[in-house]
């Protein structure tokens, strides 16, 4: 119980962390651009404000990715689990058939 408590508050937490990155990239951005469309352009500010906004849409992407990964990796294991459930709850009537008939 314990496990499972602590691993629904790490989804809690980890989302918290990805929907705050999120408006992190967004604020980022806004202000990368904003300042890109100023004339006087300080050429060090806008490139790191550029390599905060593409390390954040990056973190992004590879978290997004493994935890697309992972989902296809659980929905297969649990076709697979039912269908060798399926398997044996069928061997299983057979021989429940079986001892019937002796």
């Amino acid at each position: 119980m314990v496990s499972y408590f602590s691993g629904f508050v790490f989804g809690k937490v980890l989302c918290l962390f990805l929907v705050l990155l999120l408006f992190l990239s967004t604020v980022n951005l806004y202000v990368w651009l904003s300042g890109i469309n100023i004339k006087t352009v300080n050429l060090l500010g806008e490139i790191t404000l550029g390599m905060y906004c593409l390390l954040i849409f990056a973190t992004l992407y590879i978290f997004c990715n493994h935890a697309h990964y992972v989902t296809n990796i659980v929905r297969c294991q649990k076709i697979l689990f039912e269908y060798i459930n399926g398997e044996v709850r069928e061997k299983t009537n057979k021989m429940q058939q079986l001892d019937v008939y002796f």
